[in-house]
């Protein structure tokens, strides 16, 4: 599966922008525009995270107020907002099966008692299995979401904070999927509100090239041309 335009626009031309705050700042040009709300999109992002966690907290003690993979998806979601990578099934997909790869990896890395989980480097880390949980539980991710489809490169790091964090349970694969389906939801709102770009591009699968329609030309019959030697041999004869 090829990603060679993975951060560029998916299809630039598939929509029109959707029109409403963003023409109602006509003393900003659309760059100075865009930025503007790609900062307030990722801020306001990386707060409803936040805010999801502490309510999610009250019930599942221990889950993390937000991992680093997020920053990396308000990257994606705010600034290449049209990018394959950015669209919802690569958001949810992406990051929900790295999440469910890094708690089973580390259930199961929990059943060696060599296994220690240590999230600061030390000598004997090889010894430990901590590296090597991480790096099957990263290379597991990958490999799901090629064959799902759902490529987001955050999500390789959704599966490795779930190694190395110690409280990483059931729970935080739950967080996992609602603050990424806020971040999603926010990006729909921010994102069109802007009036230059869209979100998302497509739902779920890209849509198919438009086929190009060729041209059917008439066959004309040619007449058959004599050689100008064969004609005078002609005339010669009669």
């Amino acid at each position: 599966m090829g990603h060679s335009d993975d951060y560029q626009t998916a299809r630039p031309h598939q929509f029109n922008a959707t029109p409403a705050l963003g023409p109602a700042l006509p003393f900003l040009s659309p760059e100075i525009a865009t930025l503007l709300f790609t900062f307030i999109g990722s801020f306001g992002s990386i707060l409803i995270v936040c805010a999801v966690s502490m309510g999610l907290v009250l019930h599942f003690p221990g889950i993390p107020l937000a991992i680093g993979s997020l920053g990396a998806t308000a990257v994606l979601l705010y600034a290449v907002p049209e990018g394959p990578l950015s669209q919802p099934k690569a958001l949810v997909g992406g990051h929900v099966i790295s999440a469910v790869v890094g708690v089973c990896v580390r259930r199961l890395f929990e059943f060696s008692p060599k296994f220690s989980g240590a999230v600061i480097a030390t000598a004997t880390d090889f010894d430990s299995l901590t590296a090597v949980a991480g790096a099957l539980a990263v290379a597991i991710a990958i490999l799901l979401m090629q064959v799902t489809k759902t490529v987001h490169p955050p999500g390789g790091a959704t599966a490795l904070i779930a190694v190395f964090t110690r409280s990483a349970g059931w729970a935080y694969i739950l967080m996992v999927l609602f603050v990424v389906v806020a971040m999603g939801l926010w990006a729909c709102i921010i994102v069109n509100l802007s009036g230059l770009k869209r979100y998302p591009a497509y739902w779920w699968n890209p849509p198919s090239p438009p086929q190009k329609v060729v041209p059917v030309v008439p066959v004309v019959p040619v007449e058959k041309v004599e050689p100008v030697e064969q004609v005078h041999r002609d005339q010669s004869l009669q």
